[in-house]
């Protein structure tokens, strides 16, 4: 009965050890059932600061090898998350904290930027300005990187204005186009992305943030999407850049023809 008692205690205290986080930390422990009779589980602690804020998140035991995975998180001096750390395998804490850091993450994977990175403006909206991936050639300092500008639109945009006007019929609304003008100057925000290529997307947004033109390019070669509302805010016209194109060539005339082979309608 002793030896019984002993072997139970044992079990229990292994099953114990084997499954509790740092206690010493604040943290949230999850454990996803993959299979009925529960032999197998996924088991992910995020641990947290004392300001609340995640600081690392480990996922126990998710190697092939049985090595956790870690990913710290860091934050620049504003508290900011600027950087976005890549995951390491460590040998395992069975859901303990490793105390893991961007050093840590960078001597493992050979480079001094394994994290993708943003650049922020300093403002409260905290806008991203420039995005950079891991990797010596898409670190923030090379040129390949992904940035963000945040203008209103000008009258050198050229940005059309498809009037609509809706009718009720059995029940079913339908809307029309009836005229197309251009908005004036200051009337859109605009967003301008440049890509790691050189590749630029400009979307233009109305007061109510409804994008209402996206613009792949610039000059000559620029392809336009617009997107026509309703009196009702719904989206009623997808006009494809070719549609945009004849609409251009014929003198701001929507046609029927051009709808029906060119554009999305919805009802």
């Amino acid at each position: 009965m002793k030896k019984s008692i002993l072997f139970i205690l044992l079990f229990v205290a292994q099953i114990i050890s084997a499954q509790t986080p740092t206690i010493t930390e604040n943290y949230i422990y999850t454990k996803t059932y993959l299979s009925a009779d529960g032999s197998k589980k996924t088991e992910t602690v995020q641990y947290f600061d004392g300001l609340g804020r995640a600081k690392e998140v480990v996922q126990v035991k998710a190697t092939p090898l049985g090595k956790d995975l870690v990913v710290p998180v860091t934050y620049d001096q504003l508290g900011r998350q600027t950087k976005t750390l890549l995951p390491v395998p460590v040998a395992t804490a069975n859901s303990g904290i490793h105390g893991t850091d961007e050093n840590t993450v960078n001597s493992y994977y050979g480079v001094a930027n394994a994290f993708s990175e943003q650049k922020l403006e300093n403002s409260p909206l905290a806008r991203v300005l420039e995005a950079a991936g891991p990797g010596t050639e898409w670190a923030m300092s090379t040129g390949h990187t992904t940035k963000m500008q945040y203008l209103i639109n000008t009258s050198a945009d050229q940005v059309k204005k498809y009037n609509t006007s809706v009718s009720w019929s059995n029940a079913t609304l339908t809307t029309s186009i009836s005229s197309v003008s251009f908005y004036d100057a200051n009337q859109l925000s605009k967003s301008k992305v440049t890509d790691e290529n050189g590749n630029v997307t400009i979307d233009f947004k109305n007061s109510e943030g409804k994008t209402v033109l996206l613009r792949k390019g610039e000059g000559a070669d620029k392809l336009d999407t617009y997107y026509l509302y309703n009196n009702y805010g719904q989206l009623a016209f997808v006009i494809s850049p070719k549609a945009d194109q004849q609409i251009t060539s014929g003198n701001n005339t929507v046609t029927t023809q051009i709808l029906d082979d060119l554009c999305y309608q919805y009802v």
